[in-house]
């Protein structure tokens, strides 16, 4: 019988086989392979993942990609580009690097969904026709995008209610949505939009995008202040803050200021000469503008994107101003007779009259341009003191009733 020796066997090889997992749906190629046998007493040192890319029909450069130690034999590559082609191959090194040995070539076509390139709100507006909020939503038309979700809060912070789901328009990059649910003359809302993709994954999220909220205070120097929240995030950001306003005697409104965007309030201090009796009632609405967009999104008039608040009408309450006394032989003639000064007062809720210390009406009207000329039944009154009633209002409000004397000189 024939003997051996030990030390003239010679240890099996085990080659590498290299294998791919494709995951379309998430992107990524995991590779794995067996270990490598065969170096003797030298041992793996370490695996040398080699990659090229094909795009296009054109080949690319072997490169390095990764490199696994040990008993380690996996390796994962994340977002793989959608129609691209990649081919892997493994080169195990020995400990003294002097050998090495090279698996099968595999290549991959990374059939994989599209992402969206592109997909920003560019409108969050007041629709006044329609009475709720619209948001203007441009999408990426190539991307394996199956619809969109729009998502609602009253907080940055959330959280966040799925709202509606709208399918992909087929013939447009662009959507609009027109939130019913919404209160826009009391609510801030942030609204976002993402995108489903065709392995029913969340492809892109846009940003928080807002509606503008204004208050209006009326104050007692005869003006109103305005105060409303930013809105954010444009691409092009807010180039200034437009504010109207239509008085209760006119038929449109009128732009009376444009506001930084660094500013969010306005103290409309108007005209005391312009707007008189009977017109206390005035509506005001604000218009952010959006700046220079940086991707040339513009509205279809070539306008850029804008934003319109609610809109607030606020009551100036009624001032009314009695002199204390009058002589109607001065020589001003603005003292010659004796009435209130009124403003923001309603004519059919005014009245106003005079008696004499006896208690006899010296003079009644209605009239709040008619005054006392110190005269009762054709002959001069006799100075003294006098009381006077009169009763205004404001426009919309319950009337008030005010009673005071003065003194008739001569």
């Amino acid at each position: 019988m024939a003997t051996f020796s030990d030390n003239q066997l010679v240890k099996p090889h085990a080659t590498i086989y290299l294998r791919n997992y494709l995951n379309k749906c998430e992107a990524y190629s995991r590779l794995s392979w067996n270990t490598y046998e065969g170096f003797g007493n030298q041992g793996v040192a370490e695996y040398r993942i080699w990659i090229q890319e094909i795009v296009n029909g054109t080949p690319g450069g072997w490169n390095i990609l990764d490199t696994r130690t040990g008993e380690d034999t996996t390796y994962t590559q994340y977002n793989l580009q959608n129609g691209y082609e990649y081919c892997y191959r493994i080169q195990v090194i020995d400990t003294s690097g002097a050998k090495s040995s090279t698996s099968n070539e595999l290549c991959i076509l990374a059939e994989v969904p599209s992402k969206s390139k592109i997909l920003y709100v560019a409108q969050v507006t007041n629709n006044t026709n329609r009475n709720t909020m619209e948001l203007n939503t441009y999408i990426d038309a190539q991307a394996d995008v199956l619809s969109f979700d729009i998502e609602r809060a009253l907080t940055p912070e959330g959280p966040f209610e799925r709202i509606a789901t709208i399918p992909k328009p087929t013939t447009s990059n662009t959507f609009n949505f027109f939130d019913y649910g919404a209160n826009p003359k009391s609510n801030i809302y942030y609204y976002r939009v993402s995108a489903t993709d065709s392995c029913g994954g969340r492809d892109t999220v846009t940003d928080l995008s807002n509606n503008v909220l204004l208050n209006v205070e009326a104050r007692g120097d005869v003006s109103n202040m305005l105060s409303w929240n930013t809105y954010k995030n444009w691409a092009g950001d807010v180039a200034r803050y437009d504010v109207y306003r239509q008085a209760e005697d006119e038929t449109s409104y009128s732009l009376i200021a444009q506001v930084s965007s660094a500013d969010s309030t306005y103290q409309d201090n108007f005209d005391r000469a312009v707007y008189g009796e009977g017109e206390g009632n005035f509506c005001y609405y604000v218009v952010a503008v959006e700046g220079p967009n940086p991707l040339v999104l513009v509205q279809p008039n070539g306008d850029p994107y804008d934003s319109r608040s609610n809109t607030v009408c606020m009551n100036q309450k009624a001032r009314v101003f009695i002199p204390t006394a009058f002589n109607p032989n001065s020589e001003q003639e603005i003292n010659r007779s004796f009435g209130p000064s009124m403003k923001f007062t309603e004519v059919s809720q005014y009245s106003f009259y005079i008696m004499n210390r006896w208690g006899v009406k010296v003079f009644e009207t209605t009239n709040p341009e008619e005054r006392w000329d110190g005269t009762f039944d054709g002959t001069e009154a006799a100075q003294g003191v006098y009381i006077y009633f009169i009763t205004y209002a404001t426009p919309g409000q319950v009337a008030t009733e005010e009673r005071g004397s003065f003194t008739l000189i001569r």
